[in-house]
């Protein structure tokens, strides 16, 4: 797990922070035109894994089914992410990523962190994300802290796939848990308290957890397991600088 800490400055009110996971650039599903409408938002990424689809020889998939070799999915991924790798705040690896570092010892999304320099940005297996912005009315800054992990759960129904991210908070605890895998775009939100012991109090607040879509068209390894349809696209996840805010945008504003 890798701490990765961004300190905006304080004249920032509010910025959008979208997760971009299972774009699987290489597989004739994958939808290039939807991750482009995506990049172009006035917004932080996080890139959360399966970013290549990295078909290989012992794939469960047809690696002759792909249309770009591994090579031309990783000049892909650099060609797509260089105009915007200045607001990339964070990069992890994926389980389709990882078919290539077990046959061969190559971490091909480190190499691609290495290309558009943000390697300090990247963690093969999972990151937490500290933000701090804006400025309230003690004038000081709003924390908010994401935990982000690709995904594993093997589970067929969303509610299922849903109850494995809430497993995430006995690993760590975060406003924010991101995870990928699944192809499921769904929010759970809930409540909890926090003794504040410096000021003698009881506070409220809540947990958020994602489960962020992808964009891989339905087809191929899905269609024949009849796995579900997924929901295309990612969530937007608004957070303010003046309160502690969050606001998730599933849909319907891009």
């Amino acid at each position: 797990m890798r701490y990765i800490n961004i300190d905006l400055p304080p004249s920032i009110g509010e910025i959008k922070v979208i997760p971009l996971f299972d774009l699987h650039i290489g597989s004739p599903q994958a939808d290039l035109k939807l991750i482009s409408r995506y990049l172009q938002q006035d917004a932080y990424f996080i890139l959360g894994g399966d970013l290549m689809d990295a078909g290989i020889k012992n794939s469960i998939g047809n690696v002759y089914h792909q249309e770009m070799t591994p090579q031309e999915q990783l000049d892909k991924l650099v060609e797509i992410f260089e105009p915007c790798k200045e607001r990339i705040i964070g990069i992890c690896s994926g389980n389709h990523e990882q078919r290539i570092n077990r046959e061969v010892g190559i971490d091909i999304l480190q190499v691609f962190a290495q290309l558009i320099q943000r390697e300090k940005y990247y963690d093969p297996d999972s990151l937490l994300i500290h933000i701090r912005l804006g400025k309230n009315r003690h004038a000081k800054k709003t924390n908010y802290t994401f935990y982000v992990v690709h995904g594993w759960s093997g589970a067929r129904k969303p509610g299922g796939k849903m109850n494995a991210i809430q497993e995430l908070r006995g690993v760590i605890l975060a406003d924010i848990y991101l995870v990928g895998h699944s192809h499921l775009k769904g929010v759970v939100c809930e409540d909890f308290f926090l003794p504040d012991h410096i000021n003698k109090a009881i506070i409220k607040t809540q947990q958020y957890f994602i489960s962020v879509g992808s964009f891989l068209e339905y087809g191929d390894y899905a269609a024949r397991r009849g796995m579900s349809v997924a929901q295309l696209g990612a969530p937007c996840i608004v957070l303010s600088g003046r309160e502690k805010n969050i606001r998730v945008i599933l849909e319907g504003e891009l």
